[in-house]
C-alpha cells in the first residue's frame, strides 16, 4: 500500500483538486443552510450587547466606557455595519462576519489536513462542519468564530513558517484573554525549530504589544481583566475541572450520549485513534504537533482556572483533537487493512458489510433523535445538509485509502470508518439542533415582554425588570425608562417599595432567569439581584402594589410566565 504520506506534495494531484472542489462545495453547502436559518433568536445572547456598544465607541471615534470585551470583533463590527440598513446594522454585520469567519476556518483546517494528514484531509473540515458548537456560534454574534479563525489561520501560517503567524495569534490575543497564551507558544515553536531566540522574541513581542496596549488601557478605566478577577471573586475563586472532559467530548458527542457511551466502543473509536493520532505527529511533524496540544491543553487550563464551564469556550481547541483523530484513524487504517490483506483474510466483503450495517444502525439512532425534536427550521433542511455531509465524508475517505490496491479491502476499510464518522456527524447535528432551539427560546420573556411595553407603556413611566438590554434592543425606549434591579440600593419589598416612591418608578417585572446550576448563575443571581424580581413571580398579592397582567409563555419551554405589576404607594 502506498503511503498516505504528510504533506500535500503526497497526494495525487487529481485528487487534491477533486478534495479540494468539495471543499467549496462544503463550504457553499454550509452558507445556504445558514442562509435559511439566519438570525434565528428573538434577542442575541446576554454577552451582544457590550460588543455592540464597543462598536458604537469605536464607530464615533471614542473610548468604550468598559475594556472587558477584547476588541477585534467591536472593531470589524463598526467597520462593516454602514453596509447593513435595517433597525440593527451592528448586529447583521456581525453575523455576517461570523459566517465569513467559520468559512475561512473550514479553509484552514483543510490546509492544515493537507499539510499533515495528506489525502483524507477533507475530513478534518467536514468533521468541525458538524460539530454543534460550530454551527451554534456561527449563528451568533459572538467572538468564538472570530477567535477561532485566528487561532486556526495562526497554525496554518506556522506550518509554512510564515511570520504572519504571528498578527493571527496577536489577533487571537485580541479576540479574548486566554487565547494569548498562543504568542508564547508559537514563540518556543519558532525557537526549537531554528534553535535561534532573537527573531521568534522581536516577533512575539510585538506580538504581545497590541494585547498590552489594551490591559493597559482597561486598568487606566478600571475595567477589562479586572472584570474576570472580579466574575472569579464573586464564583467563590472556583475552578471548573469539568471543562476538560468538556473540551474532549463535545467533538465527540456522537459517541459520548448517556444513550451511546460505550466504555468499549468509546476507547477503540475515540480514544485509540486520538492516541495513534499524536503518536503519527509527534513522528512526522512534531514541533507543530507539540504546538497544538501545547496551545490546546494550557488553553483549556486558563478556562478551567478561571471557572468558566461553557460549552462555546470549546471552539478555539476542539478542531486540535479532531485533527489528532483523523490522523490517527487513517494511520490505523493504513497499517491494519495491508496486514489482513496480506494474511489472505477472506473476511473484506462480509466486513464492508457489517460496517455499512453499523454505520446505517447508528445513523437510524440520531434520525430518530432529529424528528422527535421541535423543529426551528424545516427538517427536510436538516436533513438534505446531514446527507450531503454523509456523502462527502465517504468520498473523502475513499480518497484517503485510495493507496489500498484491493477494491474489496478498500471498501471494507471506508466501511469501518464510516461506523466511527456516522455518529460524530449525525449526533454532532443533533446537537446542533438543540443549541439552535436553545438560542431560538432562550430569551422568549424578553419577547413577550416588549411587545406589551410597546403597546401599555405609558410616556415617561419607568419600570424595573431584568432583561433591560433585550428590551432596550427589541423596543428602542430609552434606558432612562428601563431599570435594572441591581441598579436598586433595597435588598427587600420594603426598601424595594421605598426606592420606587423616590425613583419615581412605575411597574416591576418579573421574568424567568433559570435555575442556577453553577458558580456562574449564583454570581450572577446576586450582581443582578434577581431576588428583587422573584418578589413579583407568583401573581399573587404584593404589598404596595397591584398585578397588572401575566404572558404566558410557551408550554414546551418549561418556564415561568412574564408578570407584570403597578406600584401603588406605599401604605
Amino acid at each position: 500500500m502506498a503511503s498516505n504520506g504528510s504533506s500535500s506534495e503526497a497526494a495525487d494531484p487529481p485528487e487534491a483538486r477533486l478534495e479540494a472542489a468539495l471543499l467549496v462545495l462544503l463550504c457553499a453547502a454550509v452558507l445556504a443552510y445558514w442562509a435559511f436559518q439566519f438570525q434565528p433568536f428573538v434577542v442575541p445572547n446576554n454577552d451582544y450587547a457590550s460588543f455592540e456598544r464597543i462598536a458604537r465607541s469605536f464607530a464615533e471615534l471614542e473610548a468604550p466606557s468598559s475594556f472587558k470585551r477584547m476588541p477585534i470583533l467591536p472593531a470589524l463590527m463598526a467597520l462593516t455595519a454602514p453596509a447593513f440598513s435595517g433597525e440593527h446594522p451592528y448586529l447583521v454585520a456581525a453575523l455576517g462576519l461570523n459566517q465569513v469567519f467559520s468559512v475561512a476556518s473550514l479553509v484552514g483546517l483543510f490546509l492544515i489536513g493537507r499539510k499533515t494528514i495528506g489525502r483524507g484531509a477533507l475530513l478534518l473540515p467536514l468533521l468541525f462542519a458538524t460539530t454543534t458548537q460550530f454551527h451554534a456560534n456561527g449563528l451568533q454574534p459572538l467572538v468564538e468564530p472570530s477567535l477561532g479563525c485566528f487561532v486556526i489561520w495562526a497554525f496554518v501560517l506556522q506550518g509554512r513558517g510564515s511570520s504572519w503567524q504571528y498578527a493571527f495569534a496577536a489577533a487571537a490575543a485580541l479576540s479574548r484573554y486566554e487565547a494569548a497564551v498562543l504568542i508564547p507558544v508559537l514563540f518556543l515553536a519558532e525557537w526549537a525549530q531554528g534553535r535561534r531566540i532573537a527573531p521568534p522574541l522581536w516577533k512575539a513581542g510585538l506580538a504581545s504589544l497590541p494585547l498590552l496596549l489594551w490591559v493597559g488601557g482597561g486598568a487606566l478605566a478600571g475595567s477589562g481583566g479586572s472584570s474576570y478577577y472580579d466574575l472569579m471573586a464573586g464564583m467563590g475563586f472556583q475552578p471548573a475541572p469539568g471543562f476538560f472532559l468538556r473540551s474532549l467530548k463535545e467533538p465527540f458527542a456522537g459517541w459520548y450520549t448517556s444513550q451511546w457511551l460505550w466504555i468499549g466502543p468509546f476507547t477503540g473509536v475515540v480514544i485509540l485513534p486520538l492516541l495513534a493520532g499524536v503518536v503519527a505527529g509527534l513522528r512526522e511533524r512534531r514541533i507543530e504537533t507539540i504546538a497544538m496540544l501545547g496551545f490546546g491543553l494550557v488553553c483549556v487550563t486558563v478556562i478551567v482556572t478561571f471557572g468558566i464551564n461553557k460549552a462555546r469556550y470549546v471552539y478555539p481547541t476542539e478542531w486540535i483533537w479532531l485533527l489528532l483523530w483523523v490522523w490517527g484513524a487513517l494511520r490505523l487504517a493504513e497499517g491494519v487493512v495491508p496486514r489482513l490483506a496480506r494474511l489472505g483474510f477472506p473476511f473484506a466483503r462480509v466486513a464492508a458489510a457489517a460496517g455499512l450495517a453499523v454505520s446505517g444502525l447508528a445513523l437510524a439512532f440520531w434520525l430518530r433523535k432529529m424528528t422527535a425534536g421541535v423543529q426551528t427550521v424545516s427538517l427536510g433542511l436538516e436533513l438534505s445538509f446531514l446527507a450531503l455531509v454523509i456523502g462527502l465524508a465517504g468520498v473523502a475517505i475513499l480518497l484517503a485509502l485510495a493507496g489500498v490496491t484491493s477494491r474489496s479491502w478498500r471498501v471494507a476499510a471506508a466501511a469501518g470508518l464510516l461506523v466511527a464518522t456516522v455518529p460524530l456527524v449525525a449526533g454532532g447535528m443533533v446537537g446542533k439542533q438543540r443549541a439552535v432551539y436553545k438560542i431560538a427560546y432562550a430569551n422568549w420573556s424578553a419577547h413577550l415582554l416588549s411587545d406589551w411595553l410597546a403597546n401599555n407603556l405609558r410616556p415617561g413611566e419607568k419600570v424595573a425588570l431584568l432583561p433591560r438590554t433585550h428590551v432596550v434592543h427589541l423596543t428602542g425606549l430609552p434606558s432612562r425608562q428601563l431599570l435594572p434591579y441591581s441598579g436598586f440600593e433595597a435588598e427587600d419589598l420594603g426598601g424595594l417599595r421605598s426606592e420606587f416612591e423616590n425613583k419615581g418608578v412605575d411597574l416591576a417585572v418579573f421574568t424567568d432567569r433559570g435555575p442556577l446550576r453553577n458558580p456562574s448563575h449564583h454570581h450572577y443571581y446576586r450582581v443582578k439581584k434577581t431576588y428583587l424580581a422573584e418578589i413579583f413571580e407568583g401573581a399573587t398579592p404584593v404589598a404596595g402594589f397591584a398585578h397588572l397582567a401575566t404572558l404566558t409563555l410557551p408550554e414546551h419551554l418549561d418556564e415561568k410566565d412574564v408578570q407584570i405589576y403597578r406600584f401603588v404607594g406605599v401604605r
